[in-house]
């Protein structure tokens, strides 16, 4: 499915726009109605790619991949603590001779990694 196909489908089914006339949703871009091919084209610019919202909505994911299934992604960033409050930790291992192999028992090693382990990446 092309994604022109997909957001005739998404306006037509999921938005609940009606198709006018010519084939396009009764959508308003750019202060006109999209009648012509030329309007839908420079409308679909500005939609989101196919890989992106099947990501990140499991309608279109469903639309897209009906034999797949949809994966939610990570919804919360990454929480470090403030800035100053991990140099000032960085300074303390720092000054507490925690080089080498003890950096990875410092204070601010442990806490960030602990982020990290808990707020995996996508």
């Amino acid at each position: 499915m092309n994604k022109s196909e997909f957001y005739l489908k998404w306006y037509s089914e999921h938005v609940n726009k009606e198709l006018n006339a010519q084939g396009y949703p009764q959508q308003i871009f750019k202060g006109e109605d999209i009648t012509t091919e030329a309007q839908w084209t420079e409308f679909l610019e500005t939609e989101l790619e196919l890989d992106l919202i099947k990501r990140i909505n499991p309608e279109a994911f469903e639309i897209l991949e009906p034999s797949g299934t949809y994966v939610k992604p990570h919804e919360s960033a990454r929480e470090y603590p403030p800035f100053g409050e991990q140099l000032d930790t960085l300074y303390k291992d720092v000054d507490a001779g925690k080089f080498g192999t003890d950096a990875k028992t410092s204070d601010w090693y442990t806490a960030v990694k602990k982020v990290k382990d808990d707020t995996p990446k996508n």
